[in-house]
């Protein structure tokens, strides 16, 4: 009985230990977890679905919005109850509902082939379907590039405190707060990167920002005077003289350049070129992504559009002559924008302006030159 004692003592040791190591790393865990924060234990889940990025990126983005959302909430409340952060909200918004509205007037244009003065209730649809796009992606925007200013700001904190301008006292309200802090720096790196790949924000910087000898210049819609296109175009290419000299510096540069070469080593140049080589394959490959994702969420917002004039404010019955199964908007007492259903546009349907065929504008081979008196 003693020896089976032992035996049976000997088993189940390991498995307390086990046992009890595996409870104090549970109430570890929870412990910590107890101390962190909504918005900590959003960054967390983050953390973790970085393996899954690349198949399921939205996940991480939601998250790390969602939390950065949830910290800066009581920052937002405190700026809005104050007279000068009020107008400095409603400037940002109205300057977003601004440019939301060109753009919808510009989508309806580019449906409709017309002013979009023409189609006022598409043209709200548009800035519906426009407007929460632009609130939540510039919304978003910013909020990121105030968190990576974040620190550029405690370091200016610091400076002046080291100068005796000001006293500098960090005190955060919530555990970890250097850990929190980096994570939240990393993360708000990733999203932004991709929300920039989404936006297209480098052809958007590149058709608008002209950097030359003259300095930098922007243009709405992205076109430049011709003197400012041919700057760079216009300047002597770099020559070397056909002599002695020349032809001696060159052969100095070229042995240089070779014997440079012959001393690295080949397989670790292959190997870093490969490595290159799949950067870039892997970052045009994210680039296509996203833009295929873009160009098929535009053409969906043009086809509801296009959609919503043809059934809802485009006129089914009109004074001026129109085909079978079309509808119409007057443009003025002489034009009219047909739009018939055609599978074989782009949009799904055909947009175009014809005569005004009337009892009182019959079909002419010319433009009446005048108006009938009353």
């Amino acid at each position: 009985m003693g020896t089976a004692e032992l035996i049976r003592q000997a088993i189940l040791q390991p498995y307390h230990k086990i046992s009890t190591s595996l409870q104090r790393f549970r109430t570890g865990i929870s412990q910590r977890l107890a101390k962190l924060s909504t918005a900590q234990k959003l960054y967390l889940l983050a953390l973790f679905s970085l393996p899954f990025y690349e198949q399921h990126p939205s996940l991480t983005t939601l998250l790390t919005v969602s939390a950065l959302v949830i910290e800066f909430w009581p920052l937002f409340n405190k700026l809005w109850h104050s007279l000068a952060g009020k107008a400095v909200i409603l400037l940002f918004y109205a300057t977003i509902a601004n440019f939301s509205l060109a753009s919808s007037g510009a989508i309806v244009n580019e449906v409709t082939g017309v002013s979009a003065a023409h189609f006022n209730y598409t043209h709200n649809f548009a800035l519906l379907l426009e407007l929460p796009v632009w609130m939540v992606i510039t919304s978003s925007i910013a909020l990121l590039l105030l968190q990576m200013l974040l620190p550029i700001y405690l370091v200016g904190l610091l400076l002046l405190k080291l100068v005796g301008l000001i006293g500098f006292k960090w005190q955060p309200k919530y555990a970890y707060p250097v850990s929190t802090t980096f994570l939240r720096l990393m993360l708000s790196f990733l999203i932004l990167h991709h929300l920039m790949l989404l936006v297209d924000m480098e052809r958007f910087m590149e058709s608008r920002f002209r950097v030359d000898d003259k300095g930098v210049s922007f243009s709405f819609n992205g076109q430049f005077k011709p003197n400012e296109d041919k700057a760079n175009a216009n300047l002597p290419p770099l020559h070397v003289p056909d002599t002695a000299q020349g032809k001696d510096v060159l052969s100095a540069e070229q042995e240089t350049n070779k014997l440079n070469t012959e001393r690295q080593d080949p397989a670790g140049q292959k190997s870093q070129a490969q490595e290159t080589e799949n950067n870039a394959t892997k970052a045009e490959d994210d680039a296509l992504v996203y833009a295929r994702f873009t160009a098929a969420y535009r053409h969906k917002v043009r086809q509801l559009v296009a959609d919503f004039a043809f059934g809802m404010e485009a006129d089914g019955r009109s004074r001026c002559q129109m085909s079978a199964n079309a509808t119409g908007v007057e443009l003025n007492d002489y034009e009219l924008l047909q739009i018939l259903p055609d599978a074989g546009e782009l949009y799904g349907y055909r947009f175009e302006v014809i005569p005004c065929v009337s009892a009182a504008f019959p079909r002419t081979l010319g433009r009446p030159s005048s108006l009938p008196s009353d």
